[in-house]
């Protein structure tokens, strides 16, 4: 009995919150490209902190920049690369608010 709520307390808590799952669903789509990675801190589960530097799309829209301190996976490590493209989902209502999705 213990393993199972063990299992689904972990399973919820790599669950994304409430708003970022809301975002991804009602969020307006666009695409980023990487100008600047800056790796900031490596994790005690071999990923590593990084603040990406980002030119912004989304259509409709002027482009702006911004930039977000993202955990990076040692799988998806190769895509993050200067001049690479990010698909991401913006809050129509803040715009500084967004959600990457890899």
């Amino acid at each position: 009995m213990f393993g199972t709520f063990l299992g689904i307390g972990m399973l919820l808590a790599q669950r994304p919150s409430h708003s970022d799952r809301q975002l991804r669903r009602h969020g307006l789509e666009g695409w980023a490209t990487i100008e600047g990675v800056h790796r900031l801190m490596r994790t005690d589960h071999c990923t590593e902190i990084t603040e990406l530097d980002l030119e912004l799309v989304v259509p409709g829209s002027e482009t702006y920049r911004g930039s977000i301190v993202f955990d990076v996976e040692p799988v998806i490590r190769p895509r993050i690369t200067v001049g690479g493209i990010l698909s991401i989902r913006v809050d129509p209502h803040n715009r500084d608010r967004i959600v990457v999705c890899l």
